[in-house]
């Protein structure tokens, strides 16, 4: 067994105790045993030239390319209706990575994303100018001492943010090749939501005789899309498109090719 008491620990502070770098050994101790073990399984189900294929698929792997607009994940964005409210939290966001950065430190210790959307609706309504505004805007939420440690960066950002013409607010929502959720389908969409159900019925129960979970059998996200766009070069072409390996598309291409005439 593995004591965890650590795994939650502030593990950017410097220098680490003794007894968390202990901790760190213990997790890569057992690694070389347990891969024979792992190999030992997967050649007894036929599946190590899938695990092969896999690991070579990591190995080749490019760089994630960047993440359109990063700051559109803050959490509570959900909340943001108007425009002028996003370029605040726009510049708040990038300013708050950019002080983490240099100072090598977690972005949620500097300002928690809830603090920047409180933020970002108080100074739509009242103006932030002192350390004092900032306090009384932050205190609804749970105040906390560190937030204000860079009161003046926080605020400049805010009064830049609010002088921007309207022509440069970030659009209410970003360009991207998002499908629809999947909960507004069956209504809006049964053309799609006919073959996405077939399909992932047949692959669960494919995955279930494998002994594979589903979404390592095939990503989840490339059977949607196969079944929305309903590819005319070929169910297997259309998954090596989206990433899917050899072993993957043996499988599920088929399960697919089916799915999409029902």
């Amino acid at each position: 067994s593995l004591a965890k008491e650590h795994s939650a620990a502030d593990w950017s502070q410097r220098p680490l105790p003794t007894e968390w770098l202990n901790y760190a050994a213990l997790d890569v101790e057992l690694l070389i045993e347990l891969r024979e073990q792992i190999y030992e399984l997967l050649a007894s189900a036929n599946k190590w030239e899938w695990a092969r294929e896999e690991f070579q698929a990591i190995l080749d792997a490019p760089p994630p390319a960047p993440r359109v607009d990063p700051w559109r994940r803050t959490s509570g964005m959900h909340k943001v209706k108007k425009r002028n409210q996003l370029a605040v939290i726009k510049v708040l966001w990038t300013d708050r990575q950019e002080l983490a950065r240099q100072l090598d430190i977690s972005q949620g210790r500097l300002l928690s994303d809830a603090a920047i959307v409180e933020l970002s609706g108080v100074a739509l309504v009242k103006e932030i100018k002192s350390k004092k505004d900032l306090e009384r805007a932050l205190r609804p939420i749970g105040l906390r001492a560190r937030w204000l440690e860079n009161s003046e960066r926080w605020i400049s950002a805010i009064t830049q943010a609010l002088a921007l013409p309207e022509a440069l607010w970030p659009a209410t929502r970003s360009d991207s090749d998002t499908l629809p959720p999947i909960k507004i389908w069956r209504e809006r969409f049964p053309e799609k939501y006919a073959p996405l159900t077939h399909a992932k019925a047949r692959l669960d129960e494919r995955a279930k005789e494998l002994s594979i979970p589903l979404e390592n059998m095939i990503t989840p996200e490339y059977v949607r899309r196969i079944c929305w766009n309903s590819p005319k070069s070929g169910v297997a072409q259309a998954l090596a498109t989206l990433g899917a390996r050899s072993w993957q598309i043996a499988i599920a291409a088929p399960i697919l090719e089916e799915a999409l005439l029902e």
